[in-house]
């Protein structure tokens, strides 16, 4: 766990504290739009999850669960944020939202989770991420993948230049910013929280509101896994929409009505 670094966040707005987490590769930039629209009634907070964008990067952390849980509560603390927040977590940032209301349920007020990746195993997260590419495994995991990461790394502001080109269905600024990351919290993040997860364990043991945002059209979530949520935890409001894995961009209205705790038209 990082020691006296800072953490890195986006803040805007009084009022109750909704606490944005973004998904893999993702950074704070990712929610702008979404806390301009809600920081008008709320405090909104968009934090860098550790190892990402500006937060800090650590080799020796093992960028589990825990990890990214305990560097969120400690950085909501230096905030000043000790309230019960409203929760958003995109991807892998829902995956960890759902751990820590699980860990802390005392510090969630409800819990918004978007397009969160639900996988039986391992094997099963690999093969959806990839899509049982050979091009796409070779680019996600393994020596190529890393050597790539490292000469992002040491290359980085010709990075962000070229990441818009690779990242086509992203805005240029959340692109640019995909490539603030290591290799070791890419991958250990992707082993320890994407593919070694326990969404159904937790979301048996929450003890606050839920409502999880799943587009129709997401490649990355599974349906079959979806009806797997729906049969063993009925409490959890599930909305499918028109949409794909990036609702906060694509969908933002629906966000905000899930956020306000409004009905999100299913598509």
């Amino acid at each position: 766990m990082p020691g006296t670094d800072q953490p890195a966040y986006r803040e805007a707005g009084k009022g109750q504290a909704i606490v944005f987490l973004h998904g893999m590769l993702g950074s704070s930039i990712y929610w702008q739009e979404l806390m301009d629209t809600v920081s008008t009634n709320y405090h909104a907070v968009a934090l860098d999850l550790l190892g990402f964008g500006n937060a800090p990067k650590p080799k020796h952390s093992n960028y589990s669960r825990e990890d990214h849980i305990e560097y969120i509560v400690q950085t909501l603390d230096r905030l000043g944020v000790d309230e019960p927040v409203i929760l958003v977590g995109h991807s892998m940032g829902a995956l960890i939202a759902l751990a820590l209301a699980v860990k802390y349920p005392q510090r969630v007020a409800r819990l918004i989770l978007i397009s969160m990746p639900v996988y039986e195993n391992a094997s099963q997260a690999r093969r959806r991420i990839t899509r049982n590419g050979i091009v796409p495994r070779l680019m996600y995991y393994g020596p190529i993948a890393r050597m790539v990461c490292a000469t992002m790394c040491k290359l980085q502001p010709l990075a962000r230049v070229l990441a818009p080109v690779y990242f086509k269905h992203l805005p240029k600024d959340i692109a640019a910013a995909a490539t603030m990351h290591t290799w070791y919290s890419y991958s250990r993040s992707m082993t320890n929280v994407i593919e070694n997860q326990n969404v159904l364990t937790d979301l048996q043991q929450i003890e606050v509101p839920v409502v999880a945002l799943f587009g129709s059209h997401d490649n990355v979530a599974s349906a079959s896994n979806l009806r797997t949520i729906r049969r063993c935890c009925m409490d959890i409001k599930i909305t499918i929409v028109n949409g794909g894995h990036h609702l906060p961009l694509e969908l933002p209205t629906a966000v905000v009505q899930a956020i306000k705790g409004q009905a999100v038209s299913s598509g």
